[in-house]
C-alpha cells in the first residue's frame, strides 16, 4: 500500500506527520475490516481558499461531466452552473470550518481527502486524539468504497434533479458503512469499543458565527452532492440511517464478503425507502452465498436464501510522500480508549 500525505500549507508539519501515523497504524485493520482493496491512501492538507477552489474544481467536473450524459446544453445547463456558482460563492465559503476534510474524486477518478487543518481547529477535533483518529479512518473507508467500486458506486454526483431522477441512497450508504467500520477498527485498535464521546472542546468563534448563517441559505436542490457543513456530525441522518442498514445487512449476511457486491453493482444500492427499511432492500435483492438461518427476531428483516457469507475476521494491525509497508502499529498511551464514529466525503 502507497500512503501519500502532502503538506501544502506553510505550517502544520506536526499535523501530516501525525494523520501520516495514523494511517500507517489502522490502514491494514481498515482492509481487514471492510475486506476491501485500498491500493493508495493520498491525503492533501491545504489552506482554506486553495481548499475551496478544489472542491469547487470537482464539483464543476463532476457537473459538465453529467450535463453531457443528460445532454443539457445552452440556458439550461448555464443556468444549473449558476446554481453551482452561486452554492460555492455561499454554502462552500461559509461551510469549509464546519467541514475538517471530503473525500472526492480527482480527474483520474482516484480518491483524494482534502483537509484543512484550520478547519481541524474551529471543529474541535484537532485537540481530541480519537475524534482525529475517528476523522482519518472514515476517510480511508472512503477510498477503500472508491477504489472497490471502480467507477460503479463513486461519491454522489452532481446533478440536475430536475431532469434526472435518482433515487439511490448512495451517500447515506457510504457515510453508514464508513461509521461502521470505524468501530471495527477501533474495537481491534483499542482493544474495546464503546460511544465516543467528544472532549468538551468549544468550538471557534467563527465556526459559531458561520453555523448561524448556514441555516438561511437555501442550498439547491439540483445540486444533490454538494454538502459542506457539519459533515464531521456523527449524528446527521445520512450517517445514523446508513449505519443502521450496514449493521443490519452485514450482520444477516454473516460477513462483509457478500455485501461487499453492493459497491461494484449501482442497482445493489439502497434506494431511500430502503435505506431505513432493510426489509424492503432484502426483498428486492439477491447476493449470491449459502445458505442463511433467519436474522434475530428483534430486526424485522426476512432476507433471502441466497444472502451470507462466512464470519467477518477479527483484524490485525499493519502503511507521506513514500511508500509505505507495514510498521509495527505503535499505541498512544494518551490516546482517550473510546469507539470513534465520523464521514465526508
Amino acid at each position: 500500500m502507497i500512503i501519500d500525505v502532502l503538506h501544502e500549507t506553510r505550517a502544520h508539519a506536526g499535523l501530516a506527520e501525525e494523520i501520516e501515523q495514523i494511517l500507517r497504524d489502522t490502514a491494514s485493520l481498515i482492509q481487514e475490516v471492510t475486506d476491501l482493496p485500498c491500493p493508495s491512501l493520498v491525503f492533501r492538507l491545504l489552506p482554506p481558499r486553495a481548499w475551496r477552489a478544489q472542491i469547487r474544481a470537482w464539483a464543476e467536473r463532476a457537473l459538465e461531466e453529467h450535463l453531457v450524459q443528460a445532454r443539457l446544453a445552452g440556458p439550461e445547463a448555464d443556468q444549473v452552473r449558476g446554481r453551482l456558482a452561486a452554492w460555492a460563492a455561499t454554502a462552500l465559503r461559509l461551510g469549509w470550518p464546519m467541514t475538517p476534510g471530503l473525500t472526492i474524486t480527482d480527474q483520474y477518478g482516484e480518491p483524494r481527502t482534502l483537509i484543512t487543518p484550520q478547519a481541524l481547529h474551529h471543529t474541535g477535533i484537532r485537540y481530541d486524539r480519537t475524534a482525529l483518529i475517528r476523522f482519518v479512518v472514515h476517510a480511508g473507508v472512503h477510498h477503500a468504497q472508491i477504489a472497490a467500486s471502480a467507477g460503479a458506486l463513486p461519491p454522489p454526483p452532481i446533478r440536475a434533479g430536475a431532469q434526472v431522477h435518482d433515487d439511490s441512497a448512495t451517500r447515506a450508504l457510504m457515510e453508514g458503512h464508513a461509521a461502521w467500520a470505524e468501530q471495527q477498527v477501533a474495537r481491534a485498535f483499542f482493544g474495546f469499543c464503546r460511544e465516543h464521546r467528544p472532549r468538551e472542546v468549544p468550538r471557534s468563534w467563527q465556526y459559531r458565527q458561520h453555523a448561524r448563517l448556514l441555516p438561511w441559505l437555501q442550498r439547491p436542490a439540483d445540486l444533490t452532492a454538494l454538502v459542506c457543513a457539519r459533515a464531521a456530525d456523527p449524528s446527521a441522518p445520512a450517517c445514523c440511517d446508513g449505519l443502521g442498514f450496514v449493521q443490519a445487512a452485514i450482520e444477516v449476511a454473516g460477513s462483509v464478503v457478500p455485501f461487499n457486491r453492493i459497491w461494484t453493482d449501482p442497482s445493489l444500492a439502497p434506494t431511500c425507502r430502503e435505506i431505513t427499511n432493510p426489509e424492503a432492500w432484502f426483498s428486492r435483492v439477491s447476493i449470491e452465498g449459502p445458505a442463511l438461518p433467519q436474522p434475530p427476531p428483534h430486526w424485522g428483516v426476512t432476507a433471502p436464501a441466497s444472502l451470507a457469507g462466512p464470519g467477518c475476521p477479527t483484524p490485525a494491525p499493519d502503511d507521506q510522500h513514500r511508500r509505505v509497508t507495514g510498521p509495527a502499529r505503535h499505541e498512544d498511551p494518551t490516546a482517550v480508549r473510546q469507539c470513534p464514529g465520523w464521514s465526508p466525503s
